[in-house]
């Protein structure tokens, strides 16, 4: 993943398709894996009550 962040991969696309959607208060959590490039990821939203998106952040395992 990070050849491809970093631009030093050849590979131009990752899907990002979630696998699971579960909210805590004012975070939401997005699991998901990307099967062509063998990654799990999770993203951690912070949302106003508004529906504001106002954080991300963002996990991947490459370890696979």
């Amino acid at each position: 993943m990070m050849r491809l962040l970093t631009g030093s991969s050849s590979t131009s696309s990752f899907k990002f398709v979630p696998r699971s959607v579960a909210a805590f208060g004012s975070t939401v959590l997005v699991e998901g894996y990307d099967r062509n490039c063998s990654i799990s990821w999770v993203h951690a939203w912070t949302v106003t009550a508004d529906g504001i998106i106002t954080q991300v952040r963002e996990y991947f395992n490459t370890s696979f």
